[in-house]
């Protein structure tokens, strides 16, 4: 299957794998909409109704049948794949959603209780509850916080009642998110360029970019200077 590079890609891949279920009673689609149904109902983020709509895009690169028998770390595939398109206040919280559920089961009383069974199950190929010192390092990771939020909206997201809701709801907030994700990879590559400059004979006066510069200005000058010369 090929990683998606697009939110057309993201699209398809749902439409085409969203039917699965992992041993679940809602299927990965109608899970991933009633996640982000609840994010933006409790006033989330965008980044972070993003992360809920996308959490388990990893599955969907899985066995249905394999995935249920071994932990292949779905939330780091998963990751990998969506931090070619946005940035980390949508890829940390989804890297970080299971060792949230872990978190949780120690920190928490009654939560690992709630879980559903499929979740129950998963955590005992995921390395089951942390302790206290996995708990500390889960807390010094960034968006360790929005990883919590993630997880209480996935454990909640799996109702058989339709959330009524389609992708293409929440196609104008990933569209938002990618297109700042590539603004700011625009400036990273062309500050980038500027600390190198002086080996490669330029300087910031080369640049005839000014301070309010769009988008597309930004990525056209990274791409300028970086032109053999």
């Amino acid at each position: 299957m090929t990683t998606p590079s697009t939110l057309a890609d993201i699209d398809r891949l749902y439409a085409a794998q969203g039917g699965l279920t992992y041993g679940e009673g809602v299927t990965q689609m109608e899970h991933a909409l009633q996640c982000a149904a609840l994010a933006e109902a409790d006033g989330a983020a965008a980044s972070l109704v993003v992360a809920a709509l996308l959490h388990d895009v990893g599955h969907l690169f899985e066995d249905e049948a394999e995935a249920l028998r071994i932990d292949d770390h779905h939330e780091l595939s998963g990751a990998e794949v969506l931090g070619g398109l946005f940035g980390a206040a949508v890829v940390q919280p989804v890297a970080l959603h299971v060792a949230a559920k872990r978190y949780l089961c120690f920190t928490e009383p009654g939560y690992f209780d709630a879980l559903s069974a499929a979740s129950k199950a998963s955590l005992r190929l995921q390395g089951g509850p942390f302790d206290a010192a996995q708990a500390a390092i889960f807390e010094s990771q960034p968006y360790w916080r929005e990883a919590l939020a993630l997880r209480r909206y996935d454990d909640t997201g799996k109702s058989e009642v339709s959330s009524g809701r389609t992708f293409a709801d929440f196609a104008p907030l990933m569209e938002g998110l990618i297109e700042e994700a590539a603004w700011a990879a625009g400036r990273t590559r062309l500050d980038q360029q500027y600390d190198e400059a002086p080996k490669a004979g330029l300087s910031r006066a080369s640049s005839t970019l000014a301070p309010d510069a769009s988008e597309g200005d930004i990525l056209d000058e990274a791409a300028r200077v970086t032109q053999p010369r």
